[in-house]
């Protein structure tokens, strides 16, 4: 039996307990992440035990961006709590897929737990009801949200939050720095043809940390550079400068932009 839910976590428990009664579609906003987010699964099975979980998060990649494919598991703990276990797959410019573990409580209406990016860093995320079903509805994008590829300057970090450019004093020019790879936290710049990495700008989710996103700034030859990084949902923005003739290195932002409004 195949059944097509919208974050059916309730659905889930609802389904192992008495696998006769009807389900209805249920929808979950998923706060946490540097962008608003919502949960789609279909469960692919009706045992007892571990529910194989597959479907799509919607705006983990940023507002207006392709949602991101996810797969796990879902299970009755011995208190009650159904533990929910997915990996998202995403893997696109700004965007990096994770794993998160979530456990939701009866009734099963909120819930809470982390996600681990690749990189290294974890975050605390929650579900909680929406009723009306609204939060799956499609992300509209922000008319300041960074838009990967759209220019090779730009740089767009965590889910596309953040846009990073960066320039370099060669003589009396300055030469735009060109991304050359990026994931969802880190991004590489070049300033010469030969294309070799010449700066990594890092931005990283800290809030659970000093309720902060930090700036991590890495020069990797001796460059005069001017970075930018913008806060696309605030429009705040903050501008590293390593002067010419000035010995290059890393730059630590502990307090770049605060998570409050």
């Amino acid at each position: 039996m195949r059944v097509r839910l919208l974050m059916t976590i309730v659905g889930v428990v609802v389904f192992l307990s008495a696998p006769g009664l009807a389900l209805a579609a249920l929808c979950f906003n998923w706060t946490g992440l540097p962008e608003a987010a919502s949960l789609s699964v279909v469960t692919l099975a009706a045992s007892l035990g571990p529910v194989p979980l597959v479907g799509e998060a919607q705006g983990v990649c940023g507002l207006g961006q392709p949602a991101a494919p996810v797969q796990g598991t879902a299970i009755l703990d011995a208190s009650g709590a159904a533990r929910v276990e997915l990996k998202l797959l995403a893997d696109r410019s700004g965007c990096t897929g994770g794993e998160v573990e979530i456990v939701l409580p009866a009734p099963f209406t909120t819930g809470s737990g982390q996600i681990r990016l690749p990189e290294g860093s974890v975050a605390n995320v929650a579900l909680t009801l929406d009723p009306t079903g609204q939060a799956c509805q499609p992300r509209v994008p922000r008319v300041t949200a960074c838009v990967p590829n759209l220019d090779p300057t730009a740089l767009c970090l965590l889910q596309n939050r953040f846009l990073v450019t960066a320039t370099a004093a060669q003589g009396a020019q300055l030469v735009p720095g060109q991304v050359k790879r990026n994931g969802s936290e880190s991004g590489f710049f070049t300033f010469s043809p030969s294309s070799n990495v010449e700066l990594v700008v890092k931005v990283l989710d800290s809030r659970g940390v000093n309720n902060f996103f930090w700036v991590v700034v890495t020069p990797i030859a001796n460059v005069a550079y001017t970075v930018s990084v913008s806060d696309t949902m605030t429009g705040r923005t903050k501008t590293y400068v390593n002067p010419i003739g000035a010995q290059s290195a890393t730059v630590l932002d502990t307090t770049a932009f605060s998570a409050s409004p």
